[in-house]
């Protein structure tokens, strides 16, 4: 018997979504939100709690729920010039 595929394809909320910041890495649950994830990482290795998140290069806020495969980045501006 032939299983239907539509059941078993992939959600947006199944799998992972990747967090990154500076060296550091970890994975949390696709349908977790920005600042669930940012607080994983404040735990995790003492992330400054100002950073600013990031997916495909374009800053989102901490309501945003993250997608399985996405790739969210925390990063912190340091001095400019200029």
């Amino acid at each position: 018997m032939a299983e239907s595929t539509a059941s078993s394809a992939a959600s947006p909320k199944a799998g992972k979504a990747t967090i990154k910041n500076g060296v550091y890495g970890d994975k949390v649950d696709a349908g977790s939100s920005v600042g669930d994830a940012r607080k994983k990482m404040i735990a995790l290795n003492g992330m400054a709690s100002d950073t600013t998140a990031y997916i495909d290069n374009k800053p989102v806020g901490d309501d945003h729920v993250l997608q399985a495969g996405d790739t969210l980045t925390f990063l912190k501006r340091s001095g400019e010039k200029g």
